[in-house]
Protein backbone atom coordinates (compact mmCIF):
# COMPACT_ATOMS: atom_id res chain seq x y z
CA UNK A 1 0.00 0.00 0.00
CA UNK A 2 3.24 2.47 1.01
CA UNK A 3 4.36 2.25 -2.78
CA UNK A 4 1.15 3.28 -4.39
CA UNK A 5 1.02 6.03 -2.12
CA UNK A 6 4.43 7.18 -2.27
CA UNK A 7 3.60 7.22 -6.16
CA UNK A 8 0.91 9.26 -5.89
CA UNK A 9 2.12 11.89 -3.48
CA UNK A 10 5.23 12.43 -5.56
CA UNK A 11 2.88 13.15 -8.74
CA UNK A 12 1.27 15.46 -6.20
CA UNK A 13 3.99 17.31 -4.89
CA UNK A 14 5.53 17.64 -8.73
CA UNK A 15 3.35 21.16 -9.18
CA UNK A 16 4.75 23.89 -7.08
CA UNK A 17 2.22 25.69 -5.37
CA UNK A 18 2.92 29.40 -5.12
CA UNK A 19 3.20 31.70 -2.25
CA UNK A 20 5.27 29.36 0.09
CA UNK A 21 5.05 30.60 3.42
CA UNK A 22 8.55 31.40 5.52
CA UNK A 23 7.52 29.99 9.26
CA UNK A 24 10.14 32.31 11.96
CA UNK A 25 11.46 31.35 15.00
CA UNK A 26 10.58 32.89 17.79
CA UNK A 27 12.67 32.14 21.52
CA UNK A 28 10.34 31.27 23.70
CA UNK A 29 13.25 31.22 26.94
CA UNK A 30 11.98 27.43 27.85
CA UNK A 31 13.65 23.69 26.69
CA UNK A 32 9.71 22.44 27.66
CA UNK A 33 7.31 20.60 25.51
CA UNK A 34 4.70 23.28 24.15
CA UNK A 35 0.81 21.77 24.29
CA UNK A 36 -1.55 24.97 23.53
CA UNK A 37 -1.19 28.40 22.12
CA UNK A 38 -4.27 30.93 22.44
CA UNK A 39 -3.83 34.81 21.08
CA UNK A 40 -7.16 36.51 22.56
CA UNK A 41 -5.93 39.90 20.96
CA UNK A 42 -3.04 40.54 18.21
CA UNK A 43 -0.14 41.88 21.04
CA UNK A 44 -1.40 39.45 24.02
CA UNK A 45 -1.07 35.71 23.58
CA UNK A 46 -0.53 32.82 25.89
CA UNK A 47 1.14 28.95 26.05
CA UNK A 48 0.96 26.20 28.34
CA UNK A 49 3.27 23.09 28.14
CA UNK A 50 4.98 20.62 30.24
CA UNK A 51 6.40 21.62 34.08
CA UNK A 52 3.31 23.47 34.53
CA UNK A 53 4.67 25.81 32.16
CA UNK A 54 2.55 28.89 31.48
CA UNK A 55 3.76 31.77 29.44
CA UNK A 56 2.45 35.37 27.90
CA UNK A 57 3.75 38.13 25.72
CA UNK A 58 2.29 41.37 25.66
CA UNK A 59 4.01 42.34 22.29
CA UNK A 60 2.49 40.17 19.85
CA UNK A 61 4.86 37.48 20.41
CA UNK A 62 7.98 38.63 20.11
CA UNK A 63 8.99 38.07 23.68
CA UNK A 64 7.87 35.47 26.64
CA UNK A 65 7.60 35.62 30.61
CA UNK A 66 6.52 32.49 32.42
CA UNK A 67 3.67 33.36 34.82
CA UNK A 68 3.38 32.30 38.28
CA UNK A 69 1.33 29.21 39.42
CA UNK A 70 -1.03 31.70 42.30
CA UNK A 71 -4.21 29.02 43.15
CA UNK A 72 -2.60 26.59 41.06
CA UNK A 73 -2.66 23.17 43.15
CA UNK A 74 -0.93 20.06 41.21
CA UNK A 75 -2.34 17.02 41.70
CA UNK A 76 -0.17 14.24 41.82
CA UNK A 77 2.67 13.65 39.46
CA UNK A 78 0.96 15.23 36.52
CA UNK A 79 2.13 19.04 36.01
CA UNK A 80 1.56 18.47 32.03
CA UNK A 81 -0.72 21.72 30.92
CA UNK A 82 -2.56 21.13 28.34
CA UNK A 83 -4.56 23.69 26.37
CA UNK A 84 -5.25 27.22 27.09
CA UNK A 85 -8.38 29.24 25.76
CA UNK A 86 -8.91 33.08 26.73
CA UNK A 87 -12.24 35.14 25.90
CA UNK A 88 -10.22 38.24 26.40
CA UNK A 89 -6.72 39.42 27.19
CA UNK A 90 -7.81 38.70 31.09
CA UNK A 91 -10.39 36.34 31.39
CA UNK A 92 -9.12 32.56 30.19
CA UNK A 93 -8.83 28.85 30.85
CA UNK A 94 -6.34 26.89 31.60
CA UNK A 95 -6.14 22.85 31.50
CA UNK A 96 -4.34 20.51 33.39
CA UNK A 97 -3.98 16.69 32.75
CA UNK A 98 -5.20 15.51 36.11
CA UNK A 99 -5.53 18.55 38.63
CA UNK A 100 -8.14 20.35 36.86
CA UNK A 101 -10.03 22.95 35.19
CA UNK A 102 -8.99 26.75 35.92
CA UNK A 103 -9.63 30.32 35.09
CA UNK A 104 -8.35 33.65 35.43
CA UNK A 105 -9.74 36.98 35.21
CA UNK A 106 -6.42 38.83 35.75
CA UNK A 107 -4.47 37.99 32.95
CA UNK A 108 -3.29 34.73 34.65
CA UNK A 109 -1.86 36.63 37.52
CA UNK A 110 -3.92 34.67 39.82
CA UNK A 111 -6.00 31.24 38.98
CA UNK A 112 -9.28 29.82 40.85
CA UNK A 113 -10.00 26.09 40.04
CA UNK A 114 -13.81 25.25 38.72
CA UNK A 115 -15.00 22.22 40.57
CA UNK A 116 -17.92 20.63 41.24
CA UNK A 117 -18.57 18.24 37.88
CA UNK A 118 -21.10 15.57 37.81
CA UNK A 119 -19.61 13.55 35.53
CA UNK A 120 -16.47 11.29 36.56
CA UNK A 121 -13.97 13.33 34.21
CA UNK A 122 -10.33 12.71 36.13
CA UNK A 123 -8.72 13.59 33.07
CA UNK A 124 -9.80 16.64 31.60
CA UNK A 125 -7.69 17.63 28.39
CA UNK A 126 -9.03 20.56 26.50
CA UNK A 127 -11.90 23.58 26.61
CA UNK A 128 -14.15 25.29 24.37
CA UNK A 129 -15.11 28.62 26.05
CA UNK A 130 -18.13 31.29 24.42
CA UNK A 131 -17.49 33.04 27.57
CA UNK A 132 -15.86 33.28 30.87
CA UNK A 133 -19.32 31.93 32.57
CA UNK A 134 -20.02 29.05 29.27
CA UNK A 135 -17.58 26.92 28.38
CA UNK A 136 -17.02 23.02 27.28
CA UNK A 137 -15.02 20.26 29.04
CA UNK A 138 -13.53 17.48 27.05
CA UNK A 139 -11.42 14.86 28.24
CA UNK A 140 -11.70 11.11 30.14
CA UNK A 141 -13.27 9.89 32.92
CA UNK A 142 -11.25 7.42 35.82
CA UNK A 143 -12.60 3.91 34.71
CA UNK A 144 -13.92 5.31 30.74
CA UNK A 145 -13.06 7.27 27.71
CA UNK A 146 -14.91 10.22 26.07
CA UNK A 147 -16.32 12.84 28.36
CA UNK A 148 -17.53 16.28 27.46
CA UNK A 149 -18.92 18.58 30.29
CA UNK A 150 -20.59 21.82 29.66
CA UNK A 151 -20.33 24.78 32.16
CA UNK A 152 -22.74 28.04 32.05
CA UNK A 153 -23.55 30.08 34.99
CA UNK A 154 -22.30 28.09 37.68
CA UNK A 155 -23.94 24.55 36.86
CA UNK A 156 -22.19 21.68 35.05
CA UNK A 157 -24.37 19.10 33.18
CA UNK A 158 -22.79 16.02 31.70
CA UNK A 159 -23.55 15.57 27.27
CA UNK A 160 -25.04 12.80 26.35
CA UNK A 161 -23.12 10.28 23.98
CA UNK A 162 -24.76 8.00 21.46
CA UNK A 163 -22.13 5.51 22.44
CA UNK A 164 -20.41 4.97 25.92
CA UNK A 165 -16.39 4.68 25.94
CA UNK A 166 -15.15 1.88 28.56
CA UNK A 167 -11.19 2.98 26.95
CA UNK A 168 -9.57 5.18 29.43
CA UNK A 169 -7.61 6.16 25.96
CA UNK A 170 -10.36 6.93 24.50
CA UNK A 171 -10.10 11.20 25.75
CA UNK A 172 -11.66 14.22 23.52
CA UNK A 173 -8.35 15.71 22.25
CA UNK A 174 -10.41 18.86 20.86
CA UNK A 175 -13.29 20.49 20.63
CA UNK A 176 -14.54 22.99 17.93
CA UNK A 177 -18.05 24.96 17.25
CA UNK A 178 -18.96 27.32 14.71
CA UNK A 179 -22.38 28.48 16.35
CA UNK A 180 -23.49 28.06 19.42
CA UNK A 181 -25.29 24.79 17.86
CA UNK A 182 -22.93 23.16 16.14
CA UNK A 183 -20.13 21.58 17.64
CA UNK A 184 -17.03 18.89 17.01
CA UNK A 185 -15.29 16.86 19.17
CA UNK A 186 -11.74 14.51 18.08
CA UNK A 187 -11.53 11.63 20.59
CA UNK A 188 -8.25 9.99 20.65
CA UNK A 189 -9.23 7.00 18.71
CA UNK A 190 -11.84 6.45 15.26
CA UNK A 191 -14.80 8.38 16.84
CA UNK A 192 -15.75 12.08 16.22
CA UNK A 193 -18.26 13.32 18.22
CA UNK A 194 -20.94 15.88 16.77
CA UNK A 195 -23.72 18.26 18.34
CA UNK A 196 -26.38 20.24 16.00
CA UNK A 197 -28.32 20.77 19.46
CA UNK A 198 -25.65 22.92 21.49
CA UNK A 199 -24.13 19.99 22.97
CA UNK A 200 -27.17 18.84 24.74
CA UNK A 201 -26.18 15.22 22.77
CA UNK A 202 -23.14 14.46 20.76
CA UNK A 203 -23.57 11.67 17.66
CA UNK A 204 -20.92 9.38 17.26
CA UNK A 205 -19.35 8.97 14.00
CA UNK A 206 -16.76 6.49 13.31
CA UNK A 207 -13.87 6.85 10.88
CA UNK A 208 -11.84 4.76 9.03
CA UNK A 209 -8.12 5.71 9.43
CA UNK A 210 -4.96 4.32 10.27
CA UNK A 211 -4.30 5.85 13.70
CA UNK A 212 -5.92 8.01 15.86
CA UNK A 213 -7.76 11.38 16.07
CA UNK A 214 -5.73 14.25 17.32
CA UNK A 215 -7.37 17.46 16.54
CA UNK A 216 -10.60 18.74 14.97
CA UNK A 217 -12.03 22.61 13.25
CA UNK A 218 -14.84 23.86 12.00
CA UNK A 219 -14.48 26.17 9.31
CA UNK A 220 -18.42 26.62 9.28
CA UNK A 221 -21.45 24.42 9.59
CA UNK A 222 -20.72 22.63 6.46
CA UNK A 223 -16.50 22.11 6.26
CA UNK A 224 -14.43 20.44 8.86
CA UNK A 225 -10.87 19.67 9.25
CA UNK A 226 -9.04 16.54 11.36
CA UNK A 227 -5.45 16.10 12.11
CA UNK A 228 -4.89 12.19 12.87
CA UNK A 229 -1.99 10.36 14.17
CA UNK A 230 0.05 6.81 13.07
CA UNK A 231 2.43 5.10 14.90
CA UNK A 232 2.46 2.55 11.73
CA UNK A 233 3.53 5.76 9.19
CA UNK A 234 0.44 4.95 7.75
CA UNK A 235 -0.97 8.53 7.49
CA UNK A 236 -1.68 9.89 4.11
CA UNK A 237 -4.29 13.11 3.53
CA UNK A 238 -5.32 15.64 6.41
CA UNK A 239 -9.28 14.43 7.12
CA UNK A 240 -11.88 16.39 5.68
CA UNK A 241 -15.47 16.97 5.87
CA UNK A 242 -18.18 18.77 3.77
CA UNK A 243 -21.20 17.90 5.49
CA UNK A 244 -20.48 18.80 8.65
CA UNK A 245 -18.98 16.12 9.74
CA UNK A 246 -21.65 13.28 8.85
CA UNK A 247 -18.63 12.00 6.54
CA UNK A 248 -15.08 12.25 6.36
CA UNK A 249 -12.21 11.52 3.92
CA UNK A 250 -8.72 11.88 3.13
CA UNK A 251 -7.93 15.12 1.30
CA UNK A 252 -5.92 13.53 -1.23
CA UNK A 253 -4.27 17.15 -2.22
CA UNK A 254 -2.42 17.06 1.13
CA UNK A 255 -0.33 13.35 1.16
CA UNK A 256 2.80 13.82 1.01
CA UNK A 257 5.78 10.77 1.13
CA UNK A 258 6.58 12.18 4.71
CA UNK A 259 3.13 9.79 5.66
CA UNK A 260 2.65 12.53 8.58
CA UNK A 261 1.00 12.49 11.84
CA UNK A 262 -1.32 15.69 11.64
CA UNK A 263 -1.50 16.58 15.81
CA UNK A 264 -2.89 20.29 15.01
CA UNK A 265 -5.53 21.84 12.74
CA UNK A 266 -6.35 25.64 12.10
CA UNK A 267 -8.18 28.15 10.19
CA UNK A 268 -7.74 31.53 9.85
CA UNK A 269 -10.02 34.25 9.57
CA UNK A 270 -9.01 34.99 5.99
CA UNK A 271 -10.10 31.06 5.00
CA UNK A 272 -6.57 30.00 4.87
CA UNK A 273 -6.03 26.38 6.68
CA UNK A 274 -3.24 25.05 8.65
CA UNK A 275 -1.68 21.89 9.62
CA UNK A 276 1.41 20.87 12.40
CA UNK A 277 2.46 17.98 12.71
CA UNK A 278 5.83 15.21 11.85
CA UNK A 279 6.89 12.99 9.90
CA UNK A 280 7.82 9.07 12.03
CA UNK A 281 10.37 8.92 8.76
CA UNK A 282 12.22 12.42 9.28
CA UNK A 283 13.58 14.54 11.98
CA UNK A 284 12.27 18.08 13.18
CA UNK A 285 7.99 18.35 12.26
CA UNK A 286 5.71 19.83 9.46
CA UNK A 287 3.25 22.66 8.63
CA UNK A 288 0.56 22.01 6.30
CA UNK A 289 -0.89 25.25 4.50
CA UNK A 290 -4.42 25.52 1.88
CA UNK A 291 -4.92 28.91 0.73
CA UNK A 292 -7.73 28.03 -1.56
CA UNK A 293 -8.92 24.68 -0.23
CA UNK A 294 -7.51 22.67 -2.66
CA UNK A 295 -3.87 23.03 -2.87
CA UNK A 296 -1.89 21.99 -0.23
CA UNK A 297 1.81 22.91 0.40
CA UNK A 298 3.90 22.12 3.20
CA UNK A 299 7.27 22.97 4.97
CA UNK A 300 9.68 21.40 7.50
CA UNK A 301 10.70 23.31 10.59
CA UNK A 302 12.99 21.93 13.12
CA UNK A 303 10.21 20.61 15.78
CA UNK A 304 6.76 18.58 15.94
CA UNK A 305 4.38 21.30 15.74
CA UNK A 306 1.70 20.26 18.58
CA UNK A 307 -0.52 23.28 18.18
CA UNK A 308 -1.57 26.34 16.27
CA UNK A 309 -3.49 29.58 16.39
CA UNK A 310 -4.22 32.67 14.32
CA UNK A 311 -5.13 35.91 15.52
CA UNK A 312 -6.18 38.89 13.16
CA UNK A 313 -6.79 38.05 9.70
CA UNK A 314 -4.14 35.60 9.64
CA UNK A 315 -0.79 36.04 12.10
CA UNK A 316 -0.76 32.44 13.12
CA UNK A 317 1.71 30.69 15.12
CA UNK A 318 2.61 27.06 16.15
CA UNK A 319 4.27 25.41 19.09
CA UNK A 320 5.95 22.32 19.67
CA UNK A 321 8.70 20.61 21.15
CA UNK A 322 11.95 21.90 23.59
CA UNK A 323 10.11 25.42 23.71
CA UNK A 324 9.97 25.87 19.76
CA UNK A 325 7.45 28.21 18.75
CA UNK A 326 7.18 29.50 14.89
CA UNK A 327 5.23 32.47 13.01
CA UNK A 328 4.53 32.93 9.67
CA UNK A 329 5.64 36.56 9.83
CA UNK A 330 8.50 38.44 10.42
CA UNK A 331 9.18 38.77 13.90
CA UNK A 332 9.93 42.24 13.90
CA UNK A 333 6.48 42.91 12.62
CA UNK A 334 4.26 41.27 15.60
CA UNK A 335 4.00 43.97 17.93
CA UNK A 336 1.33 46.56 17.46
CA UNK A 337 -0.68 48.91 20.18
CA UNK A 338 -4.18 48.08 20.34
CA UNK A 339 -4.95 51.61 20.36
CA UNK A 340 -2.82 52.07 17.18
CA UNK A 341 -4.68 49.28 15.34
CA UNK A 342 -5.42 50.53 11.48
CA UNK A 343 -8.41 48.21 9.83
CA UNK A 344 -8.29 47.96 6.26
CA UNK A 345 -8.82 45.70 3.62
CA UNK A 346 -6.88 44.68 0.56
CA UNK A 347 -8.30 42.79 -2.62
CA UNK A 348 -7.95 40.61 -4.59
CA UNK A 349 -6.24 38.41 -2.71
CA UNK A 350 -4.42 36.39 -4.17
CA UNK A 351 -3.37 38.83 -6.61
CA UNK A 352 -2.08 39.03 -10.39
CA UNK A 353 -1.52 42.53 -11.49
CA UNK A 354 -3.25 45.06 -9.20
CA UNK A 355 -3.75 45.42 -5.37
CA UNK A 356 -6.59 47.73 -4.16
CA UNK A 357 -6.36 48.94 -0.57
CA UNK A 358 -9.45 50.46 0.99
CA UNK A 359 -9.49 52.06 4.46
CA UNK A 360 -12.80 53.66 6.32
CA UNK A 361 -10.43 57.22 6.53
CA UNK A 362 -10.51 59.29 3.77
CA UNK A 363 -7.04 60.31 4.45
CA UNK A 364 -3.52 60.01 2.92
CA UNK A 365 -1.52 56.93 3.47
CA UNK A 366 1.92 55.83 4.33
CA UNK A 367 2.02 52.01 2.35
CA UNK A 368 4.80 49.56 2.76
CA UNK A 369 5.32 45.67 1.26
CA UNK A 370 7.13 43.57 2.59
CA UNK A 371 8.23 39.90 2.37
CA UNK A 372 8.63 36.84 4.39
CA UNK A 373 12.02 37.93 5.62
CA UNK A 374 10.70 41.48 6.53
CA UNK A 375 12.37 43.57 3.92
CA UNK A 376 10.89 46.18 2.02
CA UNK A 377 9.84 45.53 -1.45
CA UNK A 378 7.69 48.74 -2.27
CA UNK A 379 6.67 51.94 -0.89
CA UNK A 380 3.60 54.31 -2.18
CA UNK A 381 2.81 57.17 -0.85
CA UNK A 382 -1.04 57.30 -1.27
CA UNK A 383 -3.38 60.59 -1.30
CA UNK A 384 -6.94 58.86 0.19
CA UNK A 385 -8.35 56.01 1.30
CA UNK A 386 -9.00 53.75 -1.62
CA UNK A 387 -5.98 53.50 -4.05
CA UNK A 388 -5.11 50.74 -6.41
CA UNK A 389 -1.30 49.81 -6.93
CA UNK A 390 -0.02 48.03 -10.16
CA UNK A 391 2.63 45.10 -8.57
CA UNK A 392 3.63 42.95 -11.45
CA UNK A 393 7.33 43.52 -11.12
CA UNK A 394 6.31 41.33 -7.93
CA UNK A 395 7.48 38.08 -7.67
CA UNK A 396 5.12 34.73 -6.59
CA UNK A 397 4.96 34.66 -3.11
CA UNK A 398 3.94 35.91 0.41
CA UNK A 399 3.63 39.33 0.95
CA UNK A 400 2.62 41.99 3.57
CA UNK A 401 1.03 45.02 3.26
CA UNK A 402 1.58 47.81 5.74
CA UNK A 403 -0.72 51.04 5.97
CA UNK A 404 -0.07 53.76 8.07
CA UNK A 405 -1.86 57.04 8.66
CA UNK A 406 -0.37 58.73 11.61
CA UNK A 407 0.00 56.77 14.47
CA UNK A 408 -2.22 54.21 13.56
CA UNK A 409 -0.25 50.89 11.79
CA UNK A 410 -2.31 47.78 10.07
CA UNK A 411 -0.49 44.93 8.46
CA UNK A 412 -2.38 41.96 5.97
CA UNK A 413 -1.01 39.08 4.38
CA UNK A 414 -1.25 38.77 0.46
CA UNK A 415 -0.07 36.27 -1.70
CA UNK A 416 0.98 37.18 -5.29
CA UNK A 417 0.05 34.45 -8.14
Amino acid sequence: MKKSILIIASLLLGSTVFGQTTWNEIQTGTTKKLNAIDFPTTNVGYIVGEDSTILKSTDGGQTWQQLPMNGINIVGLDDEFRDIDFIDENVGFLVSGYSGIFRTSDGGQTWNVIGGQASNMCFPHCVFPFSGTDFFAGGAGCFEGAIIDHYQNGNWDNATLAMDFWDSGQTVMQMSFSDANHGMAATYGEYMLRTVDGGVFFDTIFIDIPGRLTSVVMVDDTLCYAGYEDPSSQGFGILKSEDGGLTWSQDINSATFYYPSYLSVEAASNGDIYSGGFSPNAPGGLIFETVDGVSWDYQNVDQPINAMTSVGSDITFGVGDSGYLVVNMPVEELSVTETEILEFTVYPNPISDELTIVNPENKPMDIRILDVTGSVVRTEDLQNGSSTINVTELNQGIYFVEVRIGEKTGLERIVKK
